[in-house]
Formats: structure tokens, C-alpha cells, sequence
């Protein structure tokens, strides 16, 4: 009989470490094939981790010498020569695509070779911030020049140890690599760095641009890292690099008045990392047992819904954002529910309790405005709160305080004035100037001024002044820096209608003139009469000149900036029709199959972005720049928008009711769906959404939900509070997070 072929012997442990060695040392084989490679990248070892490197060295060079078209080839780790270079890219560099090239189906060879997304995180957010080790190496190859990359080609060490088994120190393995050590873009030689002093040093890094990359320069060695962390420096490091990214006005609002800069942006990272979580668990963030959950020594519980409106009208304005259900309505003309909630940031009176908090002002589908003493009064049950038990559903709360409920019917439009405790400190026989001013649906432009009670321990608050210039109704209100050079602020009142036509209210803010609202002037005008929905303006800096932007948003899509005439208020006033020019129009959508686009909301943030919302759930990102003037010989340049997001459409399916951010983060909301959705302004990319509605039964078998229309941010005690249109409240818990963990 036939002898049985010899079983080839099972390697042990050690005789597989020297084969590895054998074959990274073998000179005879030159070709490799993708078996031998999938058999070698299955084991987790320094081979396997060398030739990762070795496959994204091979990639960039690639990228770097457009070599990138058909099958490719590389040279591994041990010298031989593998086929393939974008499969063994895709499946073994250990890297994902971007969440833009996720959602177009294309894969991370695409993403972070072709298109060069090397600054996106993978789509999962998975490794630390949503980046890999293998990320930040590939970011290191992409700023190395095509001479060093070829030099260093296959010359990955396998182990950190040398051939005496002694390891060896962080500075001599970055000398004998031949690629040099970076950090995030900014190309740095660490034995260079610890002969500069602590203020040179500090000079350089004030010039990096970015968090990241000034992280990253901080830890290529022990002084560096002593300068960024426990250094003299380290706080005008952060505070600047903080202005630089964020402007000097983050938001307004609770968490922009009370908090300092680090624990802003503390917040903005918790906000952030809870979103990101929430996204990934498809769940709230911590939700809040309204039953259970205790605020403050007061053992107050968060109400159901906001209780202003009656329950029967409550119920009804859920169908305002469900109009193909109205027919089922108990009331033929519904309520159309709650407009905003808004915090007036007053100075503390003078003889005020030490839990004293800032007024709230509330819009909604009432004449005038309701004022509530608090925000905890506002949206929580006290121990002592005679609202604790159940309403009946004609009754309303009756802790609130009516303003302007007279013939000028719902208010529309709200914006606050800056009111100090020098502002309030005036002469008795001095008016006091307006805490906010208020748009109504007739058209009419009101003053809301906050006076001191006789005890000093709160406010009254009552209309100083009003004027009816508008015979539509009235959208939205901004203030416009008109100051001839534009280096002080002087902010004017300006006011919106469907009309088509912008006037402003010259002696409005006039403490000479007290603050009278008699005289209003028109700014400007839609040639073809269409209303004008949504307002922002803004103050643009160029490198010779200051221009005052106003831009205007219509019910056809159309994005208008105009620019105020470079004059005086007086001088504006008397102006005919050259007050402002219109310098450019762009569109809100580009999705063409619908012509009634309408500009429902528009916001500019920090750094000069705008913020467009749609009817349709469109959300652009622009950039206002100053241009070079081609075509007129007045002016050298002229601001214009270009755009530099366009948020995904499809997870917002209704009109923009909600626009604000914090910090780089883009919070909205719109449609029926009762989502908050989170985006990343610089990157365009959804972070994460909060479920704000539980949806209102109708008819037993269906439930319907309405949209958020403000959102309370506590940075101090990290909770977010939502309100709906039809009254429901909702309360998250975000983790603040040390400026120092980055």
C-alpha cells in the first residue's frame, strides 16, 4: 500500500514570529499575492500593523502622482510587490467613509484617497472624536512630499524594540523614521522645539489655526505640552483659539450671557458627544421621568405642556403642522398654538431676592404677549404651585401677565434690546429705554419697556410706544448698524411685511430723541411686490472698508443681499431710492420641481455664516465675503454669499419653524415630526436628532406630532429644554466636559 503523505507539522508561537521575520527578510520572492496577504492581515501582530502602513503609504503616493485609475499596485512590508492597491485599501487600511460619501454609496478608497477627505470623520463616529489611529496617519503621508514618500517605500519597522531587545524612546524611533513627525498639518521637528523658550513658543503656536492642530503641535514633546496644559499661556491659548473659531458671540440667549468662554465651550463638546451617542444608540440622549425627575431645592417637576393656552387649543394647533388632518378637528378654525419663547436679559433689580431669574416672554396664537416671572416658573411646577393638579379644558394658567393685547392682534416678531444696569440708571425726567420690541399681525411696530416696581424687588412692564407703517403683515425684525464708519455700533430698527417692503425707525434707539417711534422711513422695496418673509443683517469687515449686508428672504426662493448706502442715519433718512442696493440673488433650493420655495428662515452666526431655511426642509450654509467689483468704478469691492453647505433635505420634511446654534453646531427643526436635528456647520455633516414629541392621539387610532419652536439651553446646570407648538415640553441632561480633555 501507498504510504499517507506526510502532515505538515503545526507551527508553534515562536517559529510563527520567525517565519514573519523570514519573510519580511526573503529577497527571492518579489510577487505577492492577495491570499498570502488576506492569511497575513488576519493576525494582529507588527507585521499586519507595518503593512496597514505600508498600503496607505502606497495609496497617497498613489494620490499624489494620480495613479490612482485601474488596478494599481504596492510594495508591501516584506518587499514583494501586491496587486490591487484599492481592494487592499478598502478592506485592510482599516479606515470608513465619511457620512457625504456613505450616504452616495462610495467606499473609503473614494472618500479618503480621490476626493482627500482626510479632515471627516468615519460615518459611524467610531474611535476617538470619530477618528482612527490610521486616520491620523494617513494625514501625516498627505503632508510628506512625493521624494520622502518614495524613499520610505516598504521601509516600515515590524517591532519597536532594537536587536539588543532594549526599547527604545519615543525620540529615537521618530529620528530613525524617515517620515517626519506631524501634527494634524503642521510639520514640526520636536528636537528643534525644546530649544525655544516658553514665549517664542508661544508665539508660534498663537498662529495655528485649528483646536486639532494646535493639540497636536502641543504633543510632540514635554515642553510643548507643559505650554498648552500648564503653562501661563495655556489661557489666552484656548481663549483665542476659542474667539478664532467661534467669534466673540457664540449665541445669544441664557448660554451666552452667564457663562465665561471655557465653559461655553465645555458645553458645545457635551452637546456635541451627547448627540453623536444619541445618534448611535437611536434612543434619547437621558431622558427625564417627568414623574421622578427633581430640579433644584424646590422639588419641581417638569409640566406636561406649557399650559398658557387652554387643553382644548393646545390639542387643535397640532393640526397646524398636520393640515391633511384638520377636517377631524373639533374646532373649524384651530389654533395655530405657540410662536417662541424668549428670556429678557434684564439687569437684577436692586432690591431683588438672591434666586431672582430673568422674565419670560411668551408669543403665540393670543393678542400681545404673556410675561411669566422665570423660566422655572415657566416651564416647571413648583412645591407650592397651585397648577398642580389637573386642568380642566377651557381653563389657562393664570401666573401670567398680558402686554399689548389691544387691536394690533398676535404678535409675529420679537427682538430684545440691550438693556444695562447704565442704561437703566437714568434721570427721572428720562424715559427708559424699550427692553424689546414686538411685531404684530396688523402690521404695527411696538416698544415694550421694563420699569421697576416701587419695592425694587421686579419689574412692570407695559407699550412705551407704537407706529402702524406696515399695511400687510409683519414677518420679521432686525437691527442694522447705520453709523457712518461702521467702527461704533448704532443699531437701528428695522421691520419686514408681506408687502414686500423694509422700513426702519430712525429715533427708535434714540435716547435724545425719547426713543419715539412717530417717524419711520422705507429702506427698501421687492420690484415685483413680493413679500418678504425672513430678515438677518450683519457688519462685514473687508481690508479697506466696513459695509453694512441686510439680506431679505422671499416666498420664491430668492436670497437678496443689499448693502447699505455708505452715510449717516440722517443722511439715510433723507435719501430717496438709494438707501440700500441690491448686489446679489441667489435661491434657497436647488430642487426645481417645486417653484414655491419660501425663505422661512435665515440667521447669521459666527465668522459671517448665514443660515437659509425652507418651506420644503432645505438648509443651506453661505459664506458672506468681500468681492472685488468688476463692474462698477464706486465701490472696490461688494459683499457677496457663496454657498458652503447644503444640508440633506431629507431628514427635515416640512417648513424650517426653528434656526439657531451653538457654538459650530446648527440646531433646527420644521415639519411634523417633532425632531431637534443637530448638524456640524463646518462639515455639513447630522450629528445626531432628539425625539421632542410623543405624538397626540386623534380618533383613537392615530397620533399626530407638531414641530419644536424654542429651545432653553442651562449651561450651568447641562439641560436642554424643548417646546413644541402644541405646548409639549420636553427636558434632556447633556455631561459638560473639561476644556482640558480634548
Amino acid at each position: 500500500s501507498r504510504n499517507p503523505p506526510a502532515r505538515r507539522p503545526r507551527r508553534s508561537t515562536a517559529s510563527a514570529t520567525q517565519y514573519e521575520e523570514d519573510a519580511f527578510n526573503s529577497s527571492d520572492i518579489k510577487i505577492g499575492s492577495l491570499t498570502e496577504l488576506h492569511h497575513m492581515m488576519k493576525i494582529d501582530n507588527s507585521l499586519s500593523r507595518a503593512m496597514r502602513n505600508a498600503i496607505i503609504h502606497a495609496g497617497v503616493l498613489a494620490r499624489k502622482k494620480d495613479e490612482l485609475y485601474g488596478t494599481p499596485t504596492f510594495i508591501g512590508v516584506d518587499g514583494r510587490t501586491y496587486p490591487d492597491l484599492r481592494l487592499a485599501f478598502g478592506k485592510y487600511a482599516n479606515m470608513k467613509q465619511c457620512a457625504v460619501c456613505k450616504q452616495r454609496v462610495q467606499g473609503a478608497f473614494y472618500c479618503r484617497l480621490k476626493m482627500m477627505h482626510i479632515d471627516v470623520p468615519d460615518w459611524d463616529c467610531t474611535g476617538h472624536g470619530g477618528e482612527t489611529d490610521n486616520l491620523e496617519t494617513l494625514r501625516k503621508f498627505f503632508h510628506t512630499s512625493i521624494d520622502e514618500l518614495e524613499g520610505t517605500q516598504g521601509k516600515w519597522e515590524l517591532n519597536s524594540n532594537d536587536e539588543n531587545g532594549k526599547k527604545r524612546s519615543r525620540r529615537e524611533r521618530d529620528s530613525q523614521r524617515s517620515v517626519p513627525a506631524t501634527g494634524n498639518g503642521v510639520i514640526v521637528n520636536n528636537i528643534s522645539i525644546d530649544t525655544l523658550g516658553e514665549d517664542l513658543l508661544y508665539l508660534v503656536a498663537s498662529f495655528i489655526p485649528t483646536l486639532q492642530q494646535l493639540v497636536s503641535f502641543c504633543q510632540v514633546s514635554k515642553r510643548s505640552h507643559n505650554l498648552l496644559y500648564n503653562s501661563i499661556h495655556s489661557e489666552n491659548l484656548f481663549r483665542g483659539m476659542f474667539q478664532r473659531s467661534f467669534g466673540n458671540s457664540v449665541t445669544l440667549g441664557d448660554f451666552e450671557r452667564n457663562l465665561n468662554w471655557r465653559e461655553r465651550w465645555g458645553v458645545i463638546r457635551g452637546i456635541r458627544r451627547g448627540l453623536v451617542k444619541e445618534s448611535r444608540r437611536n434612543t434619547r440622549v437621558i431622558p427625564f421621568a417627568k414623574d421622578e425627575r427633581r430640579v433644584g431645592p424646590q422639588s419641581l417637576k417638569l409640566r406636561t405642556t406649557l399650559g398658557v393656552l387652554n387643553e382644548l387649543d393646545e390639542s387643535d394647533s397640532v393640526y397646524y403642522d398636520n393640515p391633511e388632518f384638520a377636517s377631524v378637528a373639533t374646532n373649524p378654525n384651530p389654533c395655530v398654538g405657540y410662536f417662541g419663547l424668549d428670556i429678557l436679559f434684564l439687569p437684577k433689580p436692586p432690591n431683588a431676592n438672591s434666586d431672582w431669574k430673568p422674565p419670560v416672554v411668551v408669543r403665540g396664537d393670543f393678542p400681545g404677549i404673556l410675561i411669566m416671572s422665570s423660566i422655572e416658573k415657566t416651564v416647571f411646577k413648583g412645591e407650592y404651585d397651585t397648577d398642580l393638579g389637573e386642568r380642566q379644558p377651557n381653563e389657562r394658567r393664570t401666573d401670567v401677565v398680558s402686554v399689548g393685547d389691544g387691536d394690533g392682534g398676535q404678535v409675529l416678531a420679537l427682538i430684545q434690546c440691550d438693556v444695562t444696569e447704565a442704561t437703566m440708571d437714568l434721570e427721572k425726567n428720562q424715559k427708559c429705554p424699550p427692553c424689546c420690541f414686538i411685531g404684530y399681525a396688523s402690521g404695527m411696530v411696538a416698544a415694550v419697556t421694563a420699569t421697576l416696581c416701587d419695592d425694587g424687588r421686579n419689574y412692570d412692564f407695559n407699550i412705551s410706544a407704537s407706529h402702524l407703517a406696515h399695511s400687510e403683515e409683519l414677518t420679521a425684525l432686525t437691527f442694522v448698524n447705520c453709523s457712518y464708519s461702521l467702527k461704533k455700533d448704532k443699531p437701528v430698527l428695522f421691520s419686514a411685511d408681506c408687502g414686500g417692503k423694509v422700513y426702519f425707525y430712525p429715533d427708535a434707539l434714540n435716547a435724545d430723541k425719547g426713543f419715539s417711534m412717530e417717524r419711520s422711513v422705507l429702506a427698501l422695496a421687492n420690484d415685483d411686490g413680493r413679500p418678504i418673509l425672513s430678515l438677518a443683517s450683519t457688519v462685514i469687515h473687508s481690508k479697506f472698508h466696513s459695509y453694512s449686508v441686510l439680506c431679505t428672504g422671499s416666498d420664491r426662493g430668492n436670497i437678496r443681499v443689499w448693502q447699505k448706502a455708505d452715510v449717516n442715519l440722517h443722511t439715510l433718512s433723507a435719501l430717496g431710492k438709494n438707501k440700500f442696493r441690491s448686489v446679489q440673488s441667489c435661491k434657497c433650493s436647488t430642487n426645481r420641481g417645486n417653484s414655491h420655495h419660501i425663505v422661512t428662515r435665515m440667521v447669521f452666526m459666527y465668522n459671517q455664516l448665514l443660515v437659509t431655511g425652507s418651506n420644503s426642509g432645505d438648509l443651506r450654509v453661505w459664506q458672506l465675503k468681500c468681492f472685488e467689483n468688476k463692474h462698477r468704478t464706486g465701490d472696490a469691492e461688494v459683499p457677496k454669499l457663496t454657498l458652503r453647505n447644503e444640508l440633506s433635505n431629507n431628514h427635515i420634511t416640512g417648513a424650517i419653524e426653528f434656526l439657531a446654534n451653538v457654538g459650530d453646531l446648527l440646531i433646527a427643526s420644521g415639519g411634523n415630526n417633532g425632531e431637534l436635528i443637530c448638524w456640524d456647520i463646518n462639515t455639513g455633516l447630522k450629528l445626531g436628532s432628539l425625539d421632542c414629541h410623543i405624538g397626540r392621539p386623534i380618533n383613537g387610532d392615530r397620533t399626530l406630532r407638531s414641530c419644536v419652536v424654542e429651545v432653553f439651553l442651562d449651561g450651568k446646570d447641562g439641560r436642554i429644554i424643548t417646546l413644541c407648538r402644541d405646548g409639549v415640553l420636553n427636558q434632556w441632561e447633556f455631561k459638560k466636559y473639561a476644556i482640558g480633555i480634548v
